[in-house]
């Protein structure tokens, strides 16, 4: 009897400590997933421009306007599929900058009104705030204003994304912005070989998508089907990276890239050169993924 007390005592003991060490376990694996989203947050935080910031930094590197590069309004009725509605979302929110900050408001202000409705679509209609609207229509004759409004809205918009649960939903919208700030970029240089500067800003922005595509990586490696356009944003990661070993075996300085408040700050003493090769193998890329984007092949 008292054996058969002592094998139960021993039984019990053994589950509580089987138990423990389990609970132990999936304490332990869901802080490491914590720490691991945390970590990567922290890394990527100062580093996702939003697209203000970008287009912001094209302006200034001398791109001119060019009306035919931006994406034309669709009737979003027809973009079904969660993932082709980021994309578009991503898409036209850059295209809506890329407008404002060349300063053709009727033109972005449409746009700003189907990204509204995309963002209906998408559950996150409660980031654009009434009061935006509202002031643009009160300042839409000045610029400055109207201007000011627009970086509010893009900074208050990109933020919300950033602090939303839905991770994926972000990287989708990332990635559509990334890319066709890649594309208008590209696409805006006619003679590549004369035109080093803007070359060399395309790289620039490409320096930002590495941490695009890594949100992308994290957050979306694990839906099948989203594989094709990982795949193709794979691509022009490596092609990237290329550029990248170019650029830096033709320099000897450092190069530091941040993005604070709504700047872009790129500090390097020179900058080495790219392949035309390279430059031109990254922008029929770029164009291959934008017109799946826009066809809503993913």
């Amino acid at each position: 009897m008292k054996r058969k007390i002592n094998s139960i005592i021993l039984l019990f003991l053994a589950s509580c400590l089987l138990g423990c060490v389990n609970e132990s376990k999936k304490k332990e694996e869901i802080l490491l997933a914590q720490k691991k989203d945390s970590v990567y947050r922290e890394r990527v935080e100062f580093l996702l421009p939003s697209p203000q910031e970008l287009m912001s930094f094209a302006k200034d590197q001398g791109y001119a306007y060019k009306e035919f590069l931006v994406n034309p309004l669709d009737n979003i009725e027809k973009i079904n599929l969660f993932r082709n509605q980021a994309l578009y979302f991503g898409m036209y929110f850059c295209d809506f900058y890329y407008l404002s900050v060349f300063e053709k408001n009727t033109q972005s202000l449409n746009y700003l009104g189907t990204i509204r409705q995309l963002s209906g679509k998408l559950g996150i209609e409660h980031f654009f705030k009434e009061s935006f609207f509202k002031r643009m229509e009160n300042n839409y004759a000045n610029i400055d204003s109207l201007k000011e409004i627009s970086i509010e809205l893009s900074s208050t918009v990109f933020n919300s994304l950033d602090q939303t649960d839905n991770n994926m939903l972000f990287s989708i919208i990332g990635i559509g912005s990334i890319v066709e700030a890649l594309y208008l970029t590209s696409n805006s240089i006619n003679d590549a070989a004369n035109q080093p500067r803007l070359v060399s800003s395309v790289y620039d922005i490409g320096e930002f998508y590495e941490n695009f595509f890594g949100s992308f990586l994290v957050f979306c490696n694990d839906e099948e089907s989203l594989k094709p356009l990982l795949t193709d944003l794979t691509e022009v990661r490596d092609i990237l990276r290329k550029g990248k070993e170019e650029r830096t075996s033709k320099t000897s300085s450092s190069k530091k890239m941040t993005s604070g408040g709504m700047k872009i700050k790129i500090s390097e003493d020179s900058k080495g050169t790219t392949s035309m090769e390279n430059f031109n193998l990254l922008k029929s890329k770029v164009i291959s993924i934008r017109t799946k984007i826009v066809n809503q092949q993913y």
